[in-house]
């Protein structure tokens, strides 16, 4: 799923620093725009509809001016972190105008992208402008496997290009994937590939119903013992999710429903203008073609959101809650309730949790 903070992967020691004067504020410093839902691949498991990423004729998307114009008014509210994702964020062709002008503004630019669309002038805008950071999807080490997942042939190919050329013009480059029944057996090798390319590589097995509660992607889903299995199979991981929990173990427990920057500090647009608070919550949204940015933060739908409730009874002083994944997002695609946790997400806790518990034995064991 395209978090807006994603964004900010690389801004630890800022939001450190500055954090608690940004949420005192709600300052808007996190955004996410999703330029377009329309894409040339067809993976198996995408949360966007099958006819939004065929680019339905009824749902227009913003003008490049219209862009421009939104993109002022966010920098004018005080966001620094931009993510610009789809979708296939490259399909349009003023993509280089928008992001040119984000670079401009000064924000700091995050492109998810597929990589099959990496272009020479792609490369001359990014070479001009460089990215904070680039992050394509590899859901395959081979192009069998890779292309069971995009549905389309010759997708892999292109993939691998994109990528080796952008890491010939030095540009921060992630890759990560996600894991499904598709590609299980083959993420070591994915994971080789990365360390091959030379690039940061990440997996989650977070799979979801799309945005219009089309349950198909759940049947790609991995079972929770299976996907934690593959999390601790490396030591570093496993070391990495140990040390977090431990940081998190010793930390007041929140009993509010959003815990993370979503309507305090994030915030996400869609390619026809709407504002949410976050991608995957549905209910508060509003228009900027209407209203401008900075009426729609501060108006009462998002200090409602804001301040809206508590977490679910379970989840209030549950001990996994560190290491589960919790999202009311996550949720209300599960259940249609943003109060109502998600099953997979507690197995997922519960099984984290264990491994945590295994590793801290062995790592003691090791040591005396």
């Amino acid at each position: 799923m395209n978090c807006g903070q994603d964004a900010v992967a690389n801004g630890r020691e800022f939001f450190e620093r500055f954090y608690p004067k940004i949420l005192k504020n709600r300052i808007p410093v996190v955004g996410g725009i999703e330029l377009t839902t329309r894409c040339n691949l067809n993976c198996s498991h995408c949360y966007v509809s099958d006819s939004e990423r065929k680019g339905r004729p009824d749902q227009k998307e913003l003008t490049t001016r219209q862009w421009m114009d939104l993109i002022d008014q966010v920098t004018g509210a005080g966001c620094l972190f931009l993510l610009f994702t789809g979708g296939e964020v490259l399909l349009r062709p003023d993509f280089c105008d928008i992001y040119r002008h984000a670079c401009r503004n000064g924000l700091l630019v995050t492109v998810f992208t597929n990589g099959t669309l990496v272009t020479d002038r792609i490369l001359e805008i990014f070479d001009a402008y460089p990215p904070y950071s680039i992050e394509i999807s590899l859901y395959g080490a081979t192009a069998a496997t890779y292309e069971a997942v995009t549905g389309v042939a010759g997708s892999f190919e292109k993939c691998i290009q994109g990528i080796h050329r952008l890491k010939a013009h030095g540009f921060r480059l992630k890759l990560k994937t996600v894991v499904l029944t598709i590609n299980f057996d083959e993420l070591e090798h994915i994971e080789s590939l990365a360390a091959e390319i030379g690039a940061p590589f990440r997996f989650d097995a977070m799979i979801s119903a799309r945005l219009d509660g089309d349950p198909a992607p759940l049947k790609y889903r991995v079972n929770p013992k299976d996907a934690v299995r593959k999390e601790f199979s490396s030591r570093d991981r496993a070391k990495a999710l140990h040390d977090f929990f431990c940081r998190m173990n010793h930390q007041p427990v929140s009993t509010d429903l959003y815990q993370c920057g979503a309507g305090r500090n994030m915030f996400h647009i869609s390619p026809s203008g709407w504002v949410r608070p976050c991608l995957m919550v549905s209910g508060t949204s509003r228009n900027l073609l209407t209203e401008g940015f900075s009426k729609i933060w501060g108006s009462n739908d998002f200090k409602q959101f804001r301040d809206r409730g508590k977490a679910p009874v379970k989840c209030r002083e549950c001990d996994k809650k560190a290491v589960c994944g919790y999202c009311p997002g996550f949720f209300q695609l599960e259940s249609g309730q943003v109060e109502m946790s998600s099953e997979y997400l507690c197995d997922i806790g519960r099984e984290r949790k264990q491994a945590i518990l295994n590793f801290h034995l062995e790592e003691n064991k090791a040591c005396q």
